[in-house]
């Protein structure tokens, strides 16, 4: 029995700026609802809740630099390749778009 495997690998540009706004969205939401929450609530806020801040600035730099990568670098987007079919790594876009993955991957690092 030979399983097919399908990845959804057709993404485009369009997609990756929608997702980037979402991912900056919905952490503000939720955060604005804890805090509401937390207000309502006996206790308020208190020092421990302090870092969801932290939290959201992280979410919303991620959201930006995913915009970055869509809006100005190949994030979503086919690589421009040369006329043999090897991708153009000297492209500004890619240059671009490498620069912002090593920041995302250098904030995510856990040591």
């Amino acid at each position: 029995m030979d399983a097919t495997v399908h990845i959804a690998d057709d993404y485009n540009r369009s997609q990756m700026i929608g997702l980037g706004i979402f991912f900056i969205f919905l952490p503000i939401v939720a955060v604005i609802l804890r805090v509401w929450a937390k207000l309502l609530g006996p206790r308020g806020i208190v020092g421990d809740d302090i870092l969801i801040f932290f939290g959201l600035a992280f979410a919303i730099g991620c959201g930006c630099v995913q915009l970055v990568a869509a809006i100005d670098g190949q994030l979503g987007q086919h690589q421009a390749t040369t006329s043999t079919g090897q991708p153009l790594l000297n492209d500004p876009r890619f240059a671009l778009y490498e620069k912002v993955g090593n920041f995302t991957r250098a904030g995510m690092q856990v040591e």
